[in-house]
């Protein structure tokens, strides 16, 4: 039986980062060969220019733009033929990266991957929500914080979250401990069931912490997500909070501590139940 192509989606408000993120893990991809679907909110594919020209005439790495913002939804034309031509060409294809526009949740791409259509060429590796941290730590985010009674920013923002495997908190440079704690805090009374907390310094993702996390592939058997309402804990894991983390030595996804700051590259320290995974 033919190994599914595995897909990770990069979610996140325009300026978080996404881009610049993709373009490291471009750069840092090693053999992999990659395909990316960038999915503008604009007519004019800028993020797809930008990431084109980290690929540079590198034949291991095709870009396929979306524009409006609407991968996915709707009366869909391209999203399913690209990824169909994409499964056609799958010697050539080790991993696909979907980002996703800032206005945008991944649950359209999530049911179209479970779908007839993609299911058997292709599985869903993560979920990936990118964070400004500095706008999170300024309340940008949270509810109340937009005039009047709804809130856009704050619901999406919400909604991104519940839908993440994994949450980096970018733009961090400039940030102490006590300042990434707080973030942290934040991000747990938002969203409990938090899975994997990445710290991007420099804009940059370790690509072992992106790709090939095969956080979705028990769903392949029948033991895992069928809709796309909320993202339960991995069986078997135990999450420990990020200020009682010890840098990280032959953990799951990486041994890598963050440089000089005393703080572990990804915060989800896990302990294996024998009868978990």
């Amino acid at each position: 039986m033919r190994q599914p192509i595995p897909v990770t989606i990069v979610t996140g408000f325009l300026g978080a980062g996404k881009t610049t993120l993709l373009r490291g893990l471009i750069e840092r991809r090693q053999s992999r060969r990659l395909a990316l679907l960038i999915n503008e909110f604009g007519e004019v594919a800028i993020d797809g220019d930008l990431i084109r020209e980290a690929a540079g005439t590198d034949e291991q790495v095709r870009i396929h733009d979306f524009p409006y913002g609407l991968i996915a939804y709707g009366d869909d034309t391209l999203f399913v033929p690209t990824m169909r031509a994409l499964a056609a060409r799958r010697a050539g294809i080790d991993h696909v990266l979907i980002e996703t526009s800032g206005l945008a949740l991944p649950t359209a791409v999530m049911e179209l991957l479970q779908g007839p259509q993609l299911c058997d060429d292709f599985v869903l590796d993560a979920t990936l929500a990118v964070v400004d941290t500095p706008l999170l730590l300024s309340d940008q985010f949270e509810p109340g914080a937009a005039p009047g009674a709804a809130d856009p920013v704050a619901e999406l923002f919400a909604r991104q979250l519940e839908f993440a495997d994994v949450v980096v908190l970018n733009k961090i440079d400039a940030l102490g401990q006590d300042e990434l704690l707080l973030a942290e805090g934040r991000l747990r009374a938002r969203a409990p069931n938090l899975r994997f907390l990445e710290l991007a310094y420099q804009a940059e993702l370790d690509i072992r912490l992106a790709l090939g996390l095969r956080l979705h592939q028990a769903a392949r058997g029948g033991h895992g997500h069928t809709s796309y309402t909320a993202l339960p804990s991995m069986p078997g894991l135990q999450s420990g909070p990020l200020a009682s983390q010890r840098p990280l030595n032959g953990h799951a996804h990486s041994g890598l501590a963050a440089p000089s700051h005393g703080l572990a590259t990804h915060k989800h320290f896990h302990v294996q139940d024998p009868g978990g995974l």
